[in-house]
């Protein structure tokens, strides 16, 4: 049969079945152990009806194979074959082995065998493609197993003219390349030309080129060509590689005595910076408290290859920390809460095939200082003039094992405290003695190596009782009751001991209602002057004097008298107290001051203390001083 017109068509459709058919490898298992290695891996073998050639064949075992001896054959299988093939059993016989099994006894062992290609005349012409793998190595070895390739052209010896002369004279066979990779950097581009010439009868029609490399097989490659058509055509292009690893470059020349294929082979070394590593919690300098969680959070980002391996120290110790990857990043997280006090250290190193990177963050753990609690006095207690004051408070260490020293300050003059401890817990108590009518201040703090914690209380001492006495004056005097809805004299004398109806024109009158369920009415404060609207006068001979106005009907009034010494002007003194009811007045109710102070007593909570839970309003002291503090 005479194919000369038919074997490009078939030996390009022959190239092309083996491509989209045959993936690079088979994996037995499901984890592998490693992959075989086959030299060639690919294998071109073309001659002219009948011919015999013979190569040796290298099988590589895996770097993972576990020990042992295996006995493995190799199977040699048809791929492809021109197309009119009828039968596809005799193919087979082609090609024979001279060694069918090969025994294995380590990792990375290379053996070999003679692979001879024996076609005979008159088949069918065009190219037939084998793959040789092997078999036995047991169910317990899991591998990659790609096989070895292999493409036999078959020419018809009646073709009067010659196939093309196919030259591939850029890559060099044997060339080594250097890809920079990184983020952002392109692929390799590698250049190549191709060349092919014919006897002036066969002109060449097609010339194309193919790679096959790490993740490709026999993948189809830009060609520009030039001068197709002609006795000599060229054609060039450029490869465009991102990954390491031995390459094949194929070109493939048809004319119309049929195609021819040359092929070289060149080295991809990568070349990329090392990896980044990165802490972004704690960060530098970072202060925590002892006993709280402190999160560490840390990353390892690789410029290319896959992401890094990271390792952590804290204070230089190794720590054992779970990881997860996405893409070209390493990342990790955790927290601890049961760090010591004083300054740490935590770094992270990201490794990967390129170089090492290492970040490290300083931090601190402070302890957290005392607490301090006052219990008495209570804020704004009020106490009797010469009364012993008793005071008490509470310091907690909240950090370490002892409890913290505890201090007193009333009015910046330091003060003695009596400690006691139990655990972290110190009690401090003392007694404040001879203190001075007014308001006063105590501090007191709690101190321990981890820091000092202060709390302030105020409180008042009342004014010693007055020394004044009242003289009621009829009508007031009298305990009689007046007719509701008239004006009341209230008239009194005062005697403050240096002599009889003493002049005070600091004196306050204060008068209000009690009503039926013991509640009172805002006072109506009267100060000394001679206008209208409330104020009260001091006639020549002593006498206090105000006309007050009741309201219609029965109720019962009440009057104090009180004053705000020089010595302490803003604590009151109460000096006497009267009450007197209007006719149909309810039944007597007890003297305000007492029933809620507890006696009549001046100086025993006084009108401050016994007002404020008494009325809703107030007026400054300045305009009517009982009516404010009452309020």
């Amino acid at each position: 049969m005479n194919l000369t017109s038919q074997f490009p068509v078939l030996l390009s459709l022959a190239f092309a079945v083996t491509s989209l058919i045959f993936s690079p490898g088979e994996v037995y298992g499901k984890v592998s152990d490693g992959s075989l290695i086959y030299y060639p891996q690919v294998k071109f073998v073309e001659g002219d009806m009948p011919f015999n050639q013979t190569y040796n064949l290298q099988v590589v075992s895996p770097s993972g194979l576990p020990s042992g001896t295996y006995n493995v054959q190799l199977v040699c299988t048809l791929i492809s074959y021109p197309a009119g093939t009828s039968d596809i059993v005799t193919p087979l016989s082609y090609v024979s082995l001279s060694q069918g099994t090969l025994q294995f006894t380590a990792p990375g062992q290379a053996l070999t065998t003679d692979v001879t290609i024996n076609i005979p005349p008159d088949i069918q012409a065009g190219v037939y493609g084998y793959k040789i793998t092997t078999v036995g190595w047991g169910a317990d070895v899991v591998l990659t197993d790609p096989g070895s390739l292999l493409y036999v052209t078959a020419i018809a010896p009646v073709l009067p003219k010659e196939p093309p002369v196919v030259t591939i004279s850029v890559p060099l066979d044997g060339s080594i390349h250097t890809y920079n990779a990184g983020p952002g950097n392109p692929p390799l581009s590698i250049p190549f030309t191709v060349g092919a010439t014919s006897s002036t009868d066969a002109v060449i029609t097609a010339l194309t080129a193919d790679l096959t490399g790490p993740g490709m097989l026999g993948l189809d490659q830009p060609v520009t060509v030039t001068n197709l058509n002609t006795a000599s055509a060229s054609g060039t292009g450029s490869l465009q590689i991102t990954a390491g690893g031995v390459y094949t470059l194929r070109a493939v020349a048809n004319n119309s005595a049929g195609a021819t294929a040359a092929t070289v082979s060149f080295t991809v070394d990568v070349s990329a910076p090392g990896p980044t590593a990165a802490i972004s919690s704690p960060l530098p300098d970072a202060v925590f408290t002892a006993g709280s969680p402190v999160e560490f959070s840390f990353s390892g980002t690789s410029a290319y290859g896959g992401a890094p391996v990271l390792s952590v120290q804290l204070d230089g110790s190794p720590m054992s920390v779970n990881t997860t990857t996405s893409g070209l990043t390493a990342s990790g997280s955790f927290n601890l809460s049961s760090l010591d006090v004083g300054a740490h250290v935590f770094s992270v190193t990201a490794t990967d095939l390129f170089g090492a990177d290492t970040a490290a963050a300083d931090f601190t753990v402070q302890a957290p200082g005392p607490t301090v609690t006052i219990q008495s006095p209570v804020a704004n207690a009020s106490f009797p003039s010469g009364d012993p004051i008793q005071f008490s408070f509470t310091g907690t260490s909240n950090y370490g094992r002892v409890a913290p020293d505890l201090s007193a300050i009333l009015d910046n003059v330091p003060q003695v405290v009596s400690t006691t401890t139990d655990g972290l817990t110190a009690t401090g108590t003392g007694t404040l003695t001879s203190v001075a009518p007014g308001s006063h201040t105590l501090v007191v703090t709690a101190t321990d190596p981890y820091g000092t914690s202060t709390e302030t209380t105020t409180f008042t001492v009342q004014s010693p009782p007055s020394s004044c006495t009242v003289t009621w004056l009829p009508p007031i005097s009298l305990d009689k009751p007046f007719n509701g809805g008239a004006k009341v004299p209230i008239k009194f004398l005062l005697n403050c001991g240096c002599c009889d109806n003493s002049i005070d024109t600091s004196v306050n009158i204060a008068v209000f209602e009690i009503f039926r369920d013991g509640t009172t009415s805002t006072p109506q404060v009267f100060s000394y002057g001679r206008k209208p609207n409330g104020n009260f006068e001091i006639s020549g001979d002593g006498q206090y004097h105000v006309n007050f106005p009741t309201a219609k009907g029965a109720h019962q009034y009440e009057i104090d008298v009180f004053a705000f010494p020089a010595s302490n002007p803003t604590v009151p003194q109460l000096i006497d107290t009267k009450q007197f009811t209007t006719k149909g007045s309810v039944r007597q109710v007890s003297h305000f001051l007492r029933r809620l102070a507890g006696t009549g007593k001046v100086g025993d909570g006084g009108v401050e203390e016994v007002g404020a839970r008494r009325h809703s309003t107030g007026v400054s002291p300045s305009q009517a001083p009982v009516l404010h503090l009452l309020d």
